[in-house]
């Protein structure tokens, strides 16, 4: 079998950090292209691919203070808005992917992930198993 690897995209790396919601498509794109670039040249590489959220989910977090944890009504509002914007994050990453031609999943931490006291608590993998 085929080595595993995870590759992280900073949030700092494929956001504009200075300006909300701002991705940098121009790194998106380079990026995708150099994976896509190692793809070729290693076909049965195994590659779970992460990424920050940047200006998206920072933004958010930072606006509903998520980082103490979710408590009630409006912490939950809070979560999904994070959740929201680190998502549309993940579609202009998944959209550099598939314009590369990687096929490509996401797996959002929030369906697979639960935490507790701002640590892991339990973390469904078998949807990831399957897919590699």
């Amino acid at each position: 079998m085929s080595e595993l690897i995870f590759l992280k995209l900073g949030g700092s790396l494929i956001t504009d950090k200075t300006r909300p919601y701002t991705p940098r498509q121009d790194k998106l794109t380079d990026l995708a292209d150099q994976i896509a670039a190692a793809l070729r040249t290693q076909p049965d590489m195994r590659l779970i691919l992460g990424h920050g959220s940047g200006s998206f989910g920072h933004t958010a977090a930072k606006e509903h203070n998520t980082r103490a944890g979710v408590h009630d009504k409006s912490g939950w509002r809070g979560f999904a808005e994070v959740w929201y914007q680190a998502s549309k994050l993940n579609r202009f990453v998944m959209d550099a992917l598939h314009a590369t031609g990687i096929p490509s999943l996401a797996f959002p931490p929030s369906a697979n992930v639960t935490a507790l006291d701002g640590r892991v608590a339990a973390w469904e993998l078998n949807p990831l198993r399957t897919a590699l």
